[in-house]
């Protein structure tokens, strides 16, 4: 019986692959190349559904706040909230001036409350005849200091037969800038008791305002106002009479 031993083996070398070698034992110079040739890199699922997640589109959440006027106004953003499918919140002070919202915690409060994307302020009705100018424009500044980096529109009075004299919705559009104000100093409503509009005025006002938002305004991104095709019901988060105090 004749034993071969492994040694014994002839090898034959073709193509630099020697024949009788181990199975499987890459020669040194295929096993460099290999690890030259760099891997395929294939798409994570996993990063993949995370970028999906993070490009979901923000779900806005609008503040309407300030005096009586946001009763009309919230009536008529409410039919928007419904059709633009965004968050709405209202919250209405009657009576209420710009050192009502500046000298309490209300304003911080409700911006805590309700993390809003975008603010909408309806004040200086209240403040109108007055000629301390330099107090209710620090107090102005300190509700827009507390506005933070939050988008707003601040919504002017509409004029008022009682008050002629409009200075102070200078001392507002000084303070908040053109492309944060609203004038509502041309705009025609037709009263109640001569202050306050109409539901169907105040519908009105609100859809100027909307078109004016879609031109000039700083709405955040993805915010959009579409025309609403039927009525809400509309339901305030809080309302307060003139005797309110505020949050201290």
């Amino acid at each position: 019986m004749l034993t071969l031993s492994i040694s014994s083996v002839h090898s034959q070398t073709v193509n630099g692959i020697t024949a009788g070698a181990v199975p499987d034992t890459i020669p040194a110079k295929a096993l460099h190349e290999r690890r030259q040739t760099p891997p395929e890199i294939m798409p994570s699922k996993h990063t993949a559904e995370e970028d999906k997640s993070v490009e979901a589109p923000v779900r806005h959440r609008v503040l309407l706040i300030g005096d009586s006027m946001c009763e009309g106004l919230g009536a008529r953003f409410s039919d928007y909230a419904a059709s633009s499918n965004f968050d709405f919140h209202t919250v209405i002070w009657y009576g209420s001036t710009s050192k009502s919202w500046a000298t309490t915690r209300d304003l911080k409060y409700h911006i805590e409350r309700v993390n809003p994307t975008y603010i909408i302020m309806s004040l200086g009705t209240n403040d109108l005849g007055y000629y301390d100018f330099s107090r209710r424009r620090a107090w102005i500044e300190e509700i827009i200091s507390t506005f933070g980096n939050i988008p707003y529109l601040w919504i002017g009075p509409l004029p008022w037969r009682k008050v002629r004299d409009r200075s102070m919705v200078g001392v507002i559009r000084d303070c908040t800038g053109e492309n944060n104000f609203y004038d509502s100093s041309n705009v025609y409503c037709q009263r109640l008791d001569g202050v306050h509009p109409t539901f169907p005025a105040a519908a009105k006002w609100v859809d100027g305002i909307v078109s004016w938002i879609n031109r000039n305004g700083r709405q955040p991104e993805g915010l959009s106002f579409v025309t609403p095709s039927k009525k809400t019901v509309f339901r305030p988060d809080e309302k307060h009479t003139p005797r309110y105090k505020g949050r201290m």
